[in-house]
């Protein structure tokens, strides 16, 4: 071999030495061995060079790849062992010459020979017996060489052990390959990592939440919902579109039916650009939050899930304008990426109805459709969930005898199988292939039977309202609405308790619970679940009387507006109002419902920035202002003809006691002066607070954003205001020594310089701006290319292939 293979040989070492240089630390510590190197090392001659693997206590930077499976790790070993050995080494699916996964032609004739076992979550006991099973089939082929490869982290001692039943064909305890050993094998061949996306993937996205802990505790439920994608996920023709959009625009819009894999492309890409150095923001509620989080000093990668709406599209106002502004903001950037999903129709439909959205034209999305999955993509994506799951071995063994129906079905995608190899179908009786296969004939009767025969009704309850409140809402929201829907539903007698033991039984299957900052947070588990659930609500008119009435949330109702709202001509996507069902009977019982929730608390948290603070995980600040311009948006009769002179008056209290977001009132009083007729003086003293607000606490960039704002909507005297030019440079050239290289609101920051002919100023904002762009390009350089990445060729798709990958099913072994 070019390289010999040992175990870093513990001895004495002191904490906080470094092991070898310190790059070795940064760099999976693969680097050949000198005499000088080692600090806690046995003497190694530097005759032979030597892969260093420590086994150093202190050392933790080692790849996991328990998101690989058998399969993907015998690939990953054998692409690894071809640059290793500068020859081809073959890869074998299992079949009956058992003892062969991995063979190479070796130098003076005769075959090397390899085996894998993974064994990562197994125990050294189970597998050391498997490597004993093994050595009947070693002496039948009597290879030339031979090579033992697992993912088990190994000792010295296990390592030797291994290398005791082997030791007629290897040449020394190198020959057995652990998980360090794999570790510094792809550090040192980038070309193969590369080619390997998702074990980088993987361990890239670990390595950034353990280095950002403080990250990963603010957005621990896109932390563990990445986490438990990424093993299942089959690297296809789709992920290599959505990366080369990444790479050329910065922008991807992932579209596509229902259940085809948005998600978990997304969240894949996410676990990438997470290895490449950038700072994940998922947004829950509207565009505003990603500009709000937007930071110019850092790389950010921005991730929008079904950005259009879940059923159907329903944008706030002004927001394709703001999705367009981002857009454009982020395709100019080099240091961010954003990627949003959406359904290929509520795409459709929004880009006939939204002038603004023409920029997501199809040099930024792509439409991911099943003939993206060939036979074989598709094989691998129902072993890959099978491999991770828990299911049985007796059902295992009958999808490996029957994998074809699945497969082949024709109602087969990604979001159903990844259903019925999680719990659903557990414990409902023998054959679990037909009840798989029974989903896929009938994916509307998978939670139909389970919502109407499975669920109490306090559980009932709990999964309606969910599907009524925002993305990962709070526990303690959702048990308010539960609560008040059950009460509405006439189960007087339930209490908050039940509704909590109601969740928890859920828990699983309609819904899961993660964390969101430091508090507990819910979500629909499964995207079908949702439109399961507001298309029952939406043909079932005594269920939508329950839900307004028992409504504890604002929120709550603009969901149920997206059934009520008089709709025009039929658009493609668009969903007619069903048959019975009179929206003119719900007027009054939806508009008492908004008078009676917009000053309630808001069920929408936002991580938001706080002078003095930093970033908080809180009710959103201007979750009011945006419920009142929702409401002036209303057609007019579907709101209390008498609300507007009493919410501005509360909102004149709000503003004299400084309480809300101040971009957001701005641009309020602004809409509120076209669209309603107020009486002048109640106008004048929102106006008057709104602007003593203003004046004070200006201390961030937002804050002389929204001043500014409303100056330049009363006219273009403040521009000739000297005080106020020259309080607004000294604010500036703070905020450029304070932010590095850029501060926020930058682009607002560099127009109102413009506007106050500050042109010392412009020119330091404008070499901020290209020193921002010359980081960027360097961190791009830096980062792993993809240019040269081409979607593999297809695996074979014959049946004999894909019944030796299943038979591996048959006789998986424990933790292989």
């Amino acid at each position: 071999m070019t390289a010999e293979i040992r175990n870093h040989l513990s001895g004495p070492h002191t904490p906080g030495t470094p092991c070898g240089p310190a790059r070795l630390l940064n760099h999976y510590a693969y680097q050949p061995i000198t005499p000088q190197m080692a600090c806690c090392c046995r003497s190694i001659g530097p005759a032979t060079p030597t892969i260093l693997v420590t086994a150093c206590p202190y050392y933790s930077h080692v790849h996991d790849f328990s998101a690989l499976t058998d399969v993907e790790l015998e690939q990953l070993a054998a692409a690894l062992l071809t640059a290793e050995l500068s020859r081809p080494v073959e890869c074998f699916a299992r079949g009956p010459d058992r003892g062969i996964d991995l063979r190479w032609r070796v130098d003076g004739g005769g075959w090397g020979v390899g085996q894998c076992k993974h064994y990562q979550r197994s125990s050294f006991a189970n597998l050391r017996s498997a490597a004993k099973q093994e050595v009947l089939n070693v002496e039948r082929l009597d290879p030339a060489e031979y090579l033992f490869v697992t993912s088990y982290d190994l000792t010295v001692g296990q390592k030797d052990q291994l290398h005791e039943l082997f030791r007629r064909w290897m040449a020394g305890p190198h020959c057995v390959i652990g998980r360090n050993d794999l570790s510094a094998l792809l550090t040192k061949h980038r070309d193969v990592a590369r080619r390997h996306p998702k074990v980088v993937a993987a361990n890239a996205a670990r390595d950034w939440w353990a280095e950002h802990p403080e990250i990963a505790n603010r957005a621990s439920a896109l932390k563990d919902r990445v986490s438990k994608a990424l093993p299942r996920y089959v690297v296809n023709a789709g992920y290599y579109r959505a990366r080369a959009l990444l790479d050329q625009r910065r922008v991807c819009v992932i579209a596509g039916i229902p259940g085809i894999g948005k998600t978990m492309l997304a969240q894949f890409l996410v676990a990438e650009a997470l290895g490449e150095g950038y700072e994940p923001v998922e947004i829950s509620g509207d565009i505003s939050e990603a500009w709000a989080a937007f930071r110019e000093d850092r790389p950010q990668v921005f991730l929008y899930d079904d950005f259009l709406g879940q059923v159907r599209f329903s944008l706030q106002k002004n927001e394709d304008q703001r999705i367009s502004n981002f857009v454009e903001k982020v395709a100019a950037s080099k240091a961010k990426k954003f990627i949003l999903t959406t359904r290929e129709y509520i795409l459709k439909d929004a880009l006939a109805a939204y002038e603004k959205l023409e920029m997501l034209d199809q040099r930024m999305y792509l439409v991911l459709a099943l003939e993206d999955y060939s036979r074989a993509n598709r094989a691998k994506i129902l072993y890959n969930h099978l491999w991770h799951s828990d299911l049985d071995r007796k059902s295992l063994a009958e999808v490996a005898m029957s994998y074809q129906r699945i497969v082949d079905h024709p109602g087969y995608s990604p979001r159903l199988v990844e259903y019925c190899t999680g719990p659903a179908l557990e414990g409902e009786g023998a054959d679990f292939v037909e009840r798989f296969v029974d989903v896929l004939d009938n994916p509307d009767k998978l939670w139909r039977t389970a919502f109407d025969q499975h669920l109490t009704e306090e559980q009932k309850s709990a999964v309606v309202a969910l599907a009524t409140l925002p993305t990962d809402c709070e526990v303690d929201d959702l048990l308010t609405a539960a609560l008040s829907l059950c009460r509405e539903r006439g189960l007087r007698n339930v209490a908050l308790r039940d509704c909590r033991f109601a969740i928890e039984v859920v828990e699983g299957t309609f819904l899961s619970v993660g964390q969101t900052g430091d508090r507990p947070v819910v979500r629909i588990l499964n995207p079908s679940v949702t439109d399961f659930v507001q298309n029952r609500i939406q043909n079932d008119e005594e269920l939508l009387r329950m839900v307004l009435d028992g409504a504890a949330f604002f929120e709550q109702l603009q969901q149920m507006w997206d059934f009520l709202r008089p709709r025009p001509p039929r658009r493609l996507g668009a969903r007619a109002t069903p048959p019975g069902l009179n929206i003119e009977n719900l007027r009054s019982r939806f508009t008492a419902a908004l008078d009676r929730t917009i000053y309630e608390q808001s069920a929408l948290r936002r991580f938001e920035w706080v002078h003095a603070n930093g970033w908080k995980y809180q009710e959103s600040s201007n979750y009011f202002e945006e419920r009142v311009g929702y409401c002036m948006r209303l057609p007019a009769g579907w709101r209390p003809d008498d609300w507007p002179d009493e919410i501005f008056r509360q909102l004149e209290i709000r503003w004299r006691h400084r309480v809300g977001d101040k971009l957001s009132a701005v641009r309020l009083l602004e809409e509120a002066e076209r669209r309603f007729q107020l009486p002048a003086d109640l106008l004048a003293a929102a106006a008057r607070s709104l602007d003593r607000w203003l004046e004070v606490d200006l201390d961030e960039p937002e804050d002389w954003v929204a001043y500014l704002d409303r100056l330049a909507s009363r006219g273009g005297a403040w521009r000739a205001d000297e005080v106020l030019r020259r309080r607004y440079q000294e604010f500036v050239e703070r905020q450029l020594r304070r932010w590095s290289p850029t501060p926020p609101h930058f682009e607002d920051l560099r127009h109102y310089a413009k506007e106050f002919g500050l042109s010392s100023l412009v020119r330091q904002l404008n070499d901020a701006d290209r020193k921002a762009n010359k980081l960027a390009e360097i961190r791009e350089s830096r980062d792993v290319s993809t240019a040269a990445l081409k979607p593999p060729v297809n695996d074979a798709e014959d049946d004999a292939t894909l019944k030796k990958l299943f038979n591996r099913l048959i006789d998986r072994g424990e933790g292989d």
